[in-house]
């Protein structure tokens, strides 16, 4: 049993990367596109905050449009991913406290009810690449062995 366990545990190691690959394409590719949505029909975007509550909608409607722009684009390329995931888990969070929170009202009843409204699948794979990183296929992991290979070479000229 312990030789099926070391297994799938080495397949599951290889998994990880294309796996929050896929996600952040996907994800990054769906924030993309909201922000753009966003900004397409802006006005419209800013009534819809407003009804949510959102404190300066015209304002927080550019913001967030911005955000969800250069975070999916962040999240698609893998570069400062995890500081692009925690501001995207903040925006989620915000739009299912406000703009779904009415799910809130029948999670005791139903608590499964909240991964049926639209940010949760978003929220769930920021908080996977926050948690975890952007894997090996990102411009973080090149970057990070970019410079390790300027540091292995530093060390062995001096």
């Amino acid at each position: 049993m312990n030789s099926i366990n070391r297994l799938f545990a080495w397949i599951g190691r290889y998994l990880q990367s294309p796996l929050v690959l896929l996600l952040r394409l996907l994800f990054g590719g769906g924030f993309l596109t909201a922000g753009v949505g966003k900004i397409l029909s802006i006005g419209f975007t800013a009534q819809g905050f407003a009804a949510a509550g959102i404190p300066y909608p015209e304002i927080m409607a550019w913001v967030v449009a911005l955000v969800e722009i250069l975070g999916g684009i962040m999240l698609i390329v893998g570069f400062e991913s995890r500081i692009a995931a925690a501001i995207l888990t903040v925006v989620m969070i915000t739009a299912l406290t406000t703009a779904h929170k009415a799910v809130f009202d029948i999670l005791p009843t139903n608590p499964l009810a909240i991964t049926q409204e639209a940010p949760f699948p978003f929220l769930v794979t920021c908080l996977i690449v926050w948690a975890f990183g952007p894997g090996y296929f990102s411009v973080d992991a090149w970057l990070a062995h970019q410079r390790a290979k300027i540091q292995s070479s530093t060390t062995h000229t001096e």
